[in-house]
């Protein structure tokens, strides 16, 4: 029988890491951007974070079927244990990008219009939330049949910027720009026009993405005085105000 959920143990060099990503998911599923299901448990002292498996279907009868999907690299065929495990990222010229992604999404989604803007909204939140390890191995995509691709629901959606430890290089550049606090919600339509995406829809989408984002925060969706509240509020008006992200950005 098919696994239906993962189960993931705290990093302890990173103390609260699974309770952000837990709110970073939270805020995801709010804006519609995953259909994850979290819980924190303490298992044998230790904080474990369980996901539901967006890559199942689960029947009435309890019967477990399997949906294909693929991260960005192996779409590419790209060897993420290259260049000494970053081929994952973006590096220059070389590893999975977001062009590359909205290239496919493009060519074999059956409404890639709305695929794009899907992007553009996953975009906006990986800016907002501080994630710079959104990789090319964070990033999949579905395959309702044989023939057409989707995007999947977000997942592993760590805010890193919680951490000075972490990188602050975004994993995929933005809009020409590789540090993930200095984007701005200009260089997020500059990305999307790069895939031949409207830049007025680009920037509409990203910003109620943005607002969705902040009045998911101000309902309590997670605790607004909590770190990734405060963190995500911070980042969410900077970028509306038209500021860096970075503006709002604090670290441990």
């Amino acid at each position: 029988r098919p696994s239906t959920h993962i189960l993931k143990r705290e990093d302890t060099r990173f103390p609260g890491l699974i309770k952000a990503e837990a709110e970073s998911l939270a805020i995801a599923r709010a804006v519609s951007l995953t259909t994850i299901e979290t819980e924190t448990v303490e298992l044998g002292g230790h904080s474990c974070l369980i996901v539901s498996r967006f890559d199942r279907i689960v029947e009435a009868d309890g019967e477990v079927h399997r949906i294909h999907q693929e991260d960005l690299c192996q779409a590419l065929g790209i060897d993420p244990s290259g260049a000494r495990g970053r081929a994952k990222y973006e590096q220059g010229t070389v590893g999975p990008s977001l062009k590359q992604a909205a290239a496919l999404l493009d060519a074999y989604s059956p409404n890639p219009l709305a695929e794009l803007d899907r992007l553009v909204a996953v975009v906006a939140y990986t800016v907002a939330i501080g994630n710079a390890d959104a990789h090319g191995k964070n990033l999949a995509l579905l395959h309702p049949d044989p023939e057409t691709i989707s995007l999947a629901p977000l997942y592993d959606t760590v805010p890193t910027a919680l951490w000075s430890r972490l990188r602050d290089e975004a994993a995929m550049a933005i809009g020409g720009q590789v540090v993930l606090a200095d984007v701005g919600i200009e260089d997020i339509v500059r990305e999307a026009i790069r895939w031949s995406h409207p830049a007025d829809r680009a920037r509409r989408v990203a910003t109620e993405t943005l607002e969705g984002m902040a009045a998911a925060i101000e309902g309590g969706v997670v605790p607004a005085d909590g770190r990734v509240g405060e963190l995500v509020a911070a980042r969410t008006r900077a970028l509306l105000a038209g500021e860096r992200a970075g503006a709002g950005e604090t670290s441990d």
